[in-house]
């Protein structure tokens, strides 16, 4: 009897687990499937409201040393710049929804999408490291990151970035300044 009871709790932790993988693969997909049709225009309801760019600057001395993170919603830009994590600078300001959406359809003309990417080789060190994040409120819609090193790029961000990044922080009015600044 004592076997029978190990073999129906071994069933049952079998079957959590299985549904556990099945609820998450339904959220993975409605998740991945609702920043498609955003990205085709096909939904605003439960489209994105709000992108994230992270910016990880090498692994250089502090006074060199520049990150940055940009948050846009429909209608404000924050930008906080960091040193090694120290906030240096952090600013807020207001934009259009029209510039919101803007920046939304720049994700589709530069094509932004997960992709494979070779595995960062070993010894590869220094790089710098760009990241986007799409939000529907609380919800993460998208993540995606490529570490640029020794002229190689690893992760699983694909697109035209540098154009797409070029774009959020031209929302920043006075980012030459901020990035430029040092305590």
């Amino acid at each position: 009897m004592n076997r029978l009871s190990e073999e129906g709790r071994l069933e049952r932790k079998e079957l959590l687990l299985w549904l556990v993988l099945c609820v998450s693969t339904i959220i993975g997909c409605h998740s991945h499937e609702t920043y498609k049709k955003v990205l085709n225009g096909e939904s605003s309801a439960n489209g994105i409201m709000e992108v994230a760019y992270r910016y990880k600057d090498a692994s250089i001395p502090p006074e060199y040393h520049k990150s940055y993170t940009i948050q846009v919603n429909s209608n404000r830009v924050h930008i906080v710049v960091d040193i090694y994590g120290a906030i240096l600078a952090e600013r807020t300001y207001d934009i259009s929804k029209k510039r919101f959406n803007d920046l939304l359809e720049s994700l589709k003309k530069t094509k932004i999408r997960h992709c494979i990417r070779m595995r960062v080789e070993s010894g590869c060190t220094g790089g710098t490291t760009q990241k986007i994040s799409l939000f529907n409120g609380s919800n993460q819609l998208f993540i995606g990151h490529v570490y640029h090193c020794s002229g190689k790029d690893y992760g699983n961000l694909c697109g035209d970035i540098e154009a797409f990044s070029d774009e959020v922080k031209s929302l920043v009015p006075d980012i030459e300044s901020l990035l430029d600044s040092y305590p």
